[in-house]
């Protein structure tokens, strides 16, 4: 018996502190059975033969075994971790605590981290940007359509452009003062001199002193501006 009391007190109040932890992770099984769910679904409704899913490593096992009784053939790539660091962000990122987290709101009776990621990364790239929101938001815009465009997706254009629409019916948009264009055309001439690099070509292209693109890779943005003769790119934070 435990001291000052049975066994089954104890394992009672030990069952008691960690029954948080203990529901954690019975929902994090549960997860196991959406994720997959989600997936079989996903790849019916594209006609796909082939996917790939990305998941925290908690949620291999089960997937895997749920794949094995469906037979399903399947690959994990899973990264090789030698060491844990002594100071991780584990728990803060649990709670929600990254630089994205004041765009996190309830839509459809879900929180979409990914509505929430998209929102924090445009306005952080507008608002770090020299250039025209306006004119950013529209080749922004643009590119998107073009992307969709080639690879046959058009008709899911507005699942996309809903963040850039958004901005642009608020009138968030700003304006740039037509001194200020003129001011960064004589200073970008200036630059031109000083580089020796004045050219026709160089002059027309302060005149058009935004030639802009918009990527994506793994867990970034990027933002990629030419403009007055030279080369800037940006990107966003990386996912906390």
């Amino acid at each position: 018996p435990a001291v000052g009391g049975t066994q089954d007190d104890e394992t009672e109040r030990l069952r008691d502190a960690f029954q948080a932890h203990i529901d954690f992770y019975r929902n994090a099984e549960k997860r196991d059975g959406a994720l997959f769910d989600h997936l079989i679904s996903l790849m019916d409704k594209e006609r796909s033969q082939s996917a790939i899913l990305v998941a925290g490593g908690f949620h291999a096992e089960g997937l895997s075994q749920r794949l094995k009784e469906k037979d399903i053939s399947y690959l994990v790539v899973s990264p090789q971790i030698g060491f844990v660091p002594d100071e991780t962000h584990y728990e803060e990122q649990m709670r929600g605590e990254v630089s994205w987290k004041d765009y996190f709101k309830v839509e459809e009776d879900r929180v979409s981290f990914y509505n929430a990621f998209v929102r924090g990364s445009r306005d952080k790239l507008l608002k770090e940007s020299k250039e025209q929101s306006g004119r950013l938001l529209k080749f922004w815009r643009d590119q998107i359509i073009r992307d969709l465009a080639a690879s046959e997706k058009i008709t899911k254009v507005s699942t996309y452009t809903k963040f850039i629409d958004e901005v642009s019916e608020k009138g968030e948009i700003r304006r740039t003062d037509p001194s200020q264009r003129i001011e960064n055309f004589i200073s970008g001439l200036r630059e031109l001199e000083a580089k020796g690099q004045i050219t026709g070509q160089n002059i027309l292209k302060l005149t058009n002193p935004c030639r802009c693109s918009l990527f994506t890779w793994p867990g970034r943005w990027y933002f990629a501006a030419y403009s007055c003769g030279s080369f800037r790119e940006q990107r966003s934070p990386k996912i906390n």
